[in-house]
């Protein structure tokens, strides 16, 4: 009798355990490091400059007119977002997303650029 029972016990604790829940899973956080160098993620804007018209030119080509001795930089937000400036006699900012690769401008049409569609 008692193989009997531990038997049906052993059955029991099978089957309960291949009825349980399967476990959740929890998706990977987004990384805190940067995909992009600093460098990368001014290039994307660079590139992006190159490409958007504005008057007889393209914003690229603005950029390095008004400000003939441009500093570059590029600030990592997190979240695979960076903030890219250009200084000279003006200042510009752009926001790069890396999953996307997409720019948008963030002067808020507080410069020269935004106010030509840069």
């Amino acid at each position: 009798m008692t193989r009997w029972a531990l038997a049906v016990a052993l059955l029991i604790g099978m089957l309960l355990l291949g009825c349980a829940p399967e476990p959740t899973l929890v998706p990977a956080p987004t990384p805190a490091r940067p995909s992009l160098t600093e460098r990368e993620a001014i290039a994307v804007v660079k590139s992006w400059l190159a490409h958007v018209p504005a008057s007889d030119s393209n914003c690229l080509a603005l950029v390095r007119l008004f400000g003939r001795e441009l500093t570059w930089t590029g600030e990592y937000l997190g979240m695979g977002e960076w903030l890219v400036s250009a200084k000279g006699g003006f200042t510009s900012s752009w926001r790069v997303f890396e999953a996307s690769g997409s720019v948008i401008s963030d002067s808020h049409g507080h410069d020269l650029l935004t106010m030509r569609g840069c």
